[in-house]
């Protein structure tokens, strides 16, 4: 997937200079019409060792309107993230309605880093990366843009490009945070890279392969990139009125839903006319609150986390239900959180 990246592609200064204004014209004419129709943008850039996505990033801040992008590098993981689900510093950072994310790795590092440690297998791997295309699908759907690049090139420019990092003064990259050694086994970290991109190239969030020998090309190409998605967001239906799909590229996704009235669901096919004896309620209920709390614990030694989400019909008991499950988990390791309709800042 990546031999697209070591042709040698370049760009010439000269065709850079005549056509860099022109495209930042247009991205921030993109931008400000985005902004206007409540569209989010996310921007994810990952890719190999000295590719120079900083340099991109600065670039982009340069071409667009600093005041309506945010950038989110993900170094290591604070105390506060490491108590919660690995998800959460990413909801953390989701843009505005309107605002462009740029996010260094996103939730790609982390099963890349993982998998070259040696400390996943195939079926971790698989199962995050599900996790990926659900919480994609779900962007969308919610009108993001989600634009992914992939820079890259071949083992002989990265050796040639490090030493020339690590030759010169610039310090900014010297004092990054080193958390790999993906550099020193480039055909393994290739390898790595190629399985969770072509696992998370899907059809609205496909992965751009840019290849980054040369500054000029990596950059305008990147700009071209973002320019084609925004417009591209700005010449479609609502997305409340478009379907995903969220298949890997190649495959069949095309099977329309059924119409509603066609549908059976599982609140169909419930019994509404159980009941349960007085006496027998409270024998049976005094003995799971027991099992309750005693699993209640065990899951607190395990740092094991549990979500109970109740939803219904007004006036089905779901308050009791809760009453009852509260009574039997110690105060000190739940939380009840109602949730009622959104905020406007919710909203934004």
């Amino acid at each position: 997937m990546f031999a697209i990246a070591k042709i040698g592609r370049s760009l010439s200064k000269e065709a850079y200079k005549s056509e860099v204004e022109e495209l930042r014209t247009q991205l921030l004419e993109a931008q400000l019409a985005l902004k206007e129709k409540n569209i989010p943008v996310y921007l994810i850039i990952a890719g190999i060792e000295g590719a120079g996505k900083g340099e991109v990033v600065n670039r982009l801040d340069e071409w667009l309107d600093a005041r309506g992008v945010n950038v989110y590098a993900f170094w290591d993981e604070t105390d506060e993230e490491r108590e919660r689900p690995r998800a959460w510093r990413f909801w953390r950072a989701m843009p505005r309605r309107g605002e462009i994310g740029v996010f260094f790795g996103a939730w790609y590092l982390h099963p890349i880093e993982e998998a070259f440690k040696g400390k996943w297998d195939d079926a971790d791997i698989d199962q995050c990366l599900r996790g990926v295309r659900e919480l994609e699908r779900m962007l969308i759907n919610d009108g993001a843009v989600i634009v992914k690049c992939w820079y890259h090139f071949s083992e002989e420019v990265q050796r040639r490009k490090l030493k020339a990092l690590a030759r010169s003064d610039r310090s900014r990259w010297k004092m990054l945070p080193k958390k790999s050694k993906f550099s020193e086994q480039y055909a393994r970290f290739e390898a790595i890279a190629d399985r969770v991109v072509r696992a998370t190239d899907i059809g609205r969030a496909p992965w751009h392969i840019i290849e980054a020998t040369n500054a000029r090309y990596r950059d305008m190409t990147t700009g071209r990139t973002l320019l084609k998605a925004m417009q591209d967001a700005l010449a479609e239906t609502p997305h409340n009125e478009r379907r995903l799909d969220d298949s890997p590229s190649g495959s069949n996704g095309d099977m329309l839903p059924e119409a509603p009235e066609a549908r059976i669901t599982l609140l169909d096919r419930v019994d509404l006319t159980q009941t349960i004896d007085r006496e027998d309620y409270r024998t049976r209920l005094q003995t799971l609150q027991a099992e309750l709390n005693e699993l209640a614990w065990k899951a607190y030694k395990a740092n094991m986390s549990t979500v109970l989400v109740f939803e219904g019909v007004d006036a089905a008991g779901k308050g009791g239900a809760i009453r009852r499950v509260t009574q039997a988990v110690d105060s000190r390791l739940r939380e009840v959180i109602p949730i009622a309709a959104p905020t406007d800042e919710e909203k934004a």
